[in-house]
């Protein structure tokens, strides 16, 4: 057999009886007919329902990635600030109230600024988790149709083959 031809093909010129070469000459057209469509099926059915979500998610990361970096700049900047306010109370403890009133008004912000993050975190790593189920689903149900299709294909070559060999002596 030729390395660069297919079994079927091999078959097809090998065979002197015209019925079994008409079914080997079938099942080269149903191998090039169902691979060439179940390919480009399989291929928009991926792009679909797998890279685009999966794009998406990476996309809507990016965001998420540069809010948490936003975040870690207003911690750094909340920490500074409470060590100068801190330094204050002790150096400056006429106006203790006023300090202590700074030192409050910037926690409240900084934790309401990071409460936004951290439910934005859980709720991306919620969506992550449903866009990989729906993709890891959907690469399962476009294998099934995949070969659920190819199997159609070779069914009729199969029973053609079937017709060929009852009428062989």
């Amino acid at each position: 057999m030729s390395p660069h031809r297919a079994p079927p093909q091999e078959f097809a010129g090998a065979l002197d009886d015209p019925a079994l070469s008409a079914t080997a000459q079938q099942l080269c057209a149903a191998n090039q007919r169902a691979i060439a469509q179940q390919m480009e099926a399989f291929g928009q059915a991926l792009h679909r329902k797998i890279f685009t979500p999966v794009k998406r998610e990476v996309d809507g990361r990016r965001e998420l990635d540069r809010r948490l970096a936003d975040r870690k700049k207003v911690r750094l900047d909340y920490d500074a600030y409470r060590r100068k306010e801190t330094a204050l109370l002790t150096t400056d403890a006429a106006n203790k109230a006023i300090h202590e009133a700074n030192l409050d008004a910037a926690r409240r912000t900084f934790t309401k600024h990071s409460e936004g993050v951290t439910r934005d975190v859980a709720h991306v790593n919620q969506e992550r988790q449903q866009v990989v189920c729906v993709a890891f689903m959907s690469f399962i149900s476009a294998q099934l149709d995949f070969f659920g299709a190819t199997h159609g294909a070779f069914e009729l070559v199969g029973n053609s083959a079937a017709e060929q060999f009852a009428g062989a002596p």
